[in-house]
């Protein structure tokens, strides 16, 4: 689970909070989203989930609730970051978006390519607060 710039895994097996390291770069969650893809899991990798994150926003904690933060000029984050929970806490980082891209759609092509598409450039998660989408995807 992922809620601003922290991630647990909750086992609820052991009932237990299993803290991982903090998001890198950027907010990554609602309303700041990031595209996300479950990369492939094969018996190469031991069917052994890793989670890829793309784009964001970079807002720190304090500034949500600052009177003067304005969401729309707030820029989209380029970096692409990935972790296998079941193997690390840790981050890694990924080659990084051609641009910015807050709210993205991360679809995984059958030949292993990353299809990125919609998005914005700037804001966040809500019609009212987001600025210059993105038409043109990524690869």
């Amino acid at each position: 689970m992922q809620a601003n710039w922290a991630s647990i895994i909750l086992d609820y097996n052991i009932r237990a909070e299993i803290q991982l390291d903090p998001m890198p770069d950027a907010v990554r969650t609602y309303p700041a989203s990031a595209g996300t893809v479950v990369l492939p899991m094969t018996p190469a990798n031991n069917w052994t989930a890793t989670i890829m994150f793309c784009g964001g926003s970079n807002v720190t904690t304090p500034q949500w609730s600052d009177p003067t933060f304005i969401a729309i000029q707030q820029t989209a984050a380029t970096s692409c970051v990935k972790i296998t929970p079941d193997v690390s806490p840790s981050y890694e980082h990924d080659d990084p978006l051609p641009d910015g891209r807050t709210m993205a759609n991360l679809i995984l092509l059958p030949d292993g390519t990353i299809f990125c598409t919609n998005g914005a450039k700037f804001g966040k998660l809500c019609s009212l607060f987001v600025g210059h989408f993105h038409v043109i995807p990524s690869l």
